[in-house]
């Protein structure tokens, strides 16, 4: 009788304790924002023609199902895009919400937008190409990052050659930098700049951007260079970047596939390059000064 209570003690105590480590477990759980309940995406969102900076906010909730299919719903505030966002393995797919096909654009004309695309791939790995908003650049660092949930989660670090942008896509989160429907909607003539702050999931706090101190934008100021303090536009086919706090600085123009096209060394305040000839597109813009560094795309119309 008393190996047998020995035993039943030996036995409940092992399963108090595999109870407890998956417990444990389930609230370490890795969280992935798209296939929660609700994901909130907070950006400091600004244009380039003097529109002061405000905050912006994705939101991703609910579900549907189109064509038997289920789909997470997810919206751009104050903007109106509306679109379906779904996990596939490693990929996140999306296609715009049935009467919003107009809303969004994507590189392939022939794209029929009732169709959906993979707007990330967390599959990929170092030389990948990946689908940076329309610019095809490479994976040069896969790494991870640990966000509050407590897990690592992959980082996929991206660039073109030898031009590196800053930006990676996290699995769970997405861009750090651009919002999921950033990925697909039309880019203005005043050239957009989103910056992701932070992302909650179920009203719980998942990332905060390094470079802000809360999630209404505040900057801690390390950044490489704040963007509100460049100013990048084009005008009669030249293109000016000012940057008021920056008594030398160097500009680089790249094109689309990473070839350097033109740049202007040792500027002071300003610089201008001249554009005549070039084809209409996206160019990528990258200026350095002190060691810091920054890149934003420009559209030639």
């Amino acid at each position: 009788m008393k190996k047998m209570k020995s035993r039943l003690l030996l036995f409940l105590a092992f399963v108090i304790s595999i109870s407890a480590s998956l417990s444990a477990q389930d609230s370490n759980a890795f969280i992935n924002a798209f296939e929660s309940e609700k994901a909130v995406w907070t950006y400091l969102y600004s244009t380039h023609c003097n529109i002061p900076q405000t905050i912006h906010k994705t939101v991703l909730y609910g579900d549907t199902v189109i064509d038997g299919t289920s789909w997470k719903i997810i919206t751009g505030e104050p903007r109106l895009e509306k679109g379906l966002i779904r996990t596939f393995n490693k990929k996140v797919l999306f296609k715009p919400y049935p009467g919003y096909e107009d809303e969004v654009y994507w590189h392939d004309p022939l794209w029929n937008r009732k169709d959906s695309i993979v707007i990330y791939d967390f599959s990929l790995e170092v030389g990948d190409s990946v689908n940076v908003r329309n610019t095809f650049m490479k994976i040069f660092e896969v790494d991870s990052i640990i966000l509050n949930d407590g897990n690592k989660h992959k980082q996929m670090k991206y660039g073109m050659f030898s031009l590196i942008i800053y930006e990676s896509y996290i699995e769970g989160l997405g861009s750090n930098i651009y919002t999921p429907l950033q990925m697909i909607y039309s880019i203005s003539t005043c050239q957009n700049d989103g910056r992701l702050v932070c992302c909650h999931v179920n009203d719980e706090l998942l990332y905060i951007n390094p470079s802000f101190t809360s999630c209404d934008g505040n900057l801690t100021g390390n950044e490489l260079i704040e963007s509100n303090k460049i100013s990048i536009f084009i005008e009669h086919n030249v293109l000016h970047v000012v940057c008021n706090e920056c008594n030398n600085f160097n500009v680089a123009l790249y094109g689309n596939n990473g070839m350097l096209l033109n740049q202007q060394k040792n500027n002071k305040y300003e610089a201008r390059l001249n554009l005549s000839g070039f084809a209409k597109g996206v160019y990528i813009v990258h200026i350095t000064s002190n060691n810091k560094s920054f890149s934003r795309k420009v559209i030639l119309n």
